[in-house]
């Protein structure tokens, strides 16, 4: 059995450089404005607040400053993540297999590997993601792909379909899970603008409508030999910061939930003829409700934060591409115990944004139903069932959770 390390070993220290930064400030105000804006207009994607983060290479913001980027810790990155979705909750989520790329990135100890893609990245680039199928007769998570990678004369040719491509639509370049004709699992990274790649933006899903996570198609796309990339077996195959990074997306809207709220009740004009107060900013029901709220949104960003930190301490001790095992198992349980815990309190959180409001609340041009069907449709990801099963497990029969990717 693992041991378990008391949460209260995370010495937190919430100074974030970065955050305190104009730039990012200058960032934030840019994002709120562009967010409303599409929002009037009925919701669009985010495609000027893309090419925003990448003329600021905010997707460098992992990478050591003597790299050229910005060193910050992965808590930090994940308060930057909460601050991005109280605006627009799509954006962190259409970055998310980007910054997973960036962590793999930088445990990896190929060292040319390494110098290629932090170049790319320091210019600016995203990295998407074509790694899930439609269902097929291949066992799920066996490793073996129905795109396929097939030797044509000097070069090699990639065809097949993916779905869940989430962010590959914004993205510059996309990795992509292929078998080769062994059946051997690799990788292969190409320009997402290559002959052949179709991007396509039909996810339909009832939240989370921007996040282009729809369906990807490679027919006979060209792929050079230095574009194709082993998938290694890794020791911990934990990844609790793709986990987690839902979760900071869910505490970004539930602090926008609690802005909401106060906004909402300050502006309300009218109240019910069988209201304690007569004004809605005393009624003592209405401010008890906000108080909830907010309370809630405490709670979840900082569940958020002290997981995130969590991942810091396993992150510091890689080695040779090697993570320590306890402190990453740890890592994984703490971003376990957030989802299972927190999911219950936003949802409510959003459903609580229509006690202070009053039955015309529910029209459409308001869309208050965004952020339930916004957090519904990330905690929809690896259901919570599953992992509070894991960690009973653990806690009663001493089993560590699973060694995979999903925690």
């Amino acid at each position: 059995m693992t041991v378990f390390i008391d949460p209260s070993q995370n010495k937190i220290n919430r100074k974030y450089d970065y955050i305190e930064s104009q730039e990012f400030k200058d960032f934030l105000n840019f994002l709120e404005q562009d967010a409303n804006e599409r929002q009037i207009l009925g919701g669009a994607a985010p495609y000027k607040a893309i090419e925003k983060i990448k003329e600021l290479k905010l997707g460098a913001l992992r990478l050591p400053i003597e790299l050229g980027g910005k060193g910050v810790s992965i808590e930090e990155l994940f308060k930057i993540f909460i601050e991005i979705a109280q605006f627009d909750n799509d954006i962190p989520q259409i970055l998310r297999s980007h910054f997973q790329f960036v962590e793999d990135l930088l445990k990896s100890n190929h060292a040319k590997f390494q110098a290629h893609w932090i170049e790319e990245i320091l210019k600016g680039k995203v990295i998407g993601n074509a790694f899930t199928e439609p269902v097929s007769s291949a066992v799920v998570g066996s490793g073996e792909y129905q795109t396929r990678l097939v030797k044509v004369e000097n070069h090699y040719e990639v065809t097949g379909t993916k779905i869940f491509s989430t962010g590959t639509l914004y993205a510059d370049y996309v990795s992509i899970r292929v078998s080769d004709e062994n059946n051997l699992g690799l990788s292969v990274i190409v320009p997402t603008n290559r002959k052949g790649v179709l991007r396509l933006d039909d996810w339909d899903g009832i939240g989370q409508k921007f996040t282009a996570s729809g369906t990807t198609k490679f027919d006979r796309v060209i792929v050079n030999s230095d574009e194709i990339h082993p998938i290694e077996a890794e020791q911990v195959k934990f990844k609790p910061f793709t986990q987690l990074l839902l979760h900071s997306v869910i505490a970004g809207i539930v602090k926008a939930i609690a802005r909401e709220a106060t906004d909402l009740v300050k502006s309300r004009q009218r109240t019910f003829v069988y209201a304690v107060h007569q004004d809605p900013k005393q009624d003592p029901l209405l401010l008890e409700k906000v108080g909830e709220i907010v309370a809630s949104s405490y709670i979840v960003e900082n569940a958020v934060l002290s997981a995130a930190h969590a991942q810091d301490r396993a992150f510091k001790t890689t080695k040779d591409g090697i993570t320590d095992y306890q402190l990453s198992h740890q890592a994984a349980l703490e971003a376990s115990l957030v989802k299972i815990s927190i999911e219950p309190l936003a949802l409510k959180a959003a459903s609580l944004l229509f006690d202070v409001t009053g039955a015309s609340s529910t029209r459409l041009k308001y869309d208050l139903d965004r952020h339930w069907r916004n957090i519904r449709t990330l905690a929809s990801h690896n259901p919570a069932q599953f992992k509070a099963y894991a960690v009973g497990n653990l806690w009663v029969n001493g089993t560590d959770l699973p060694n995979n990717v999903y925690f």
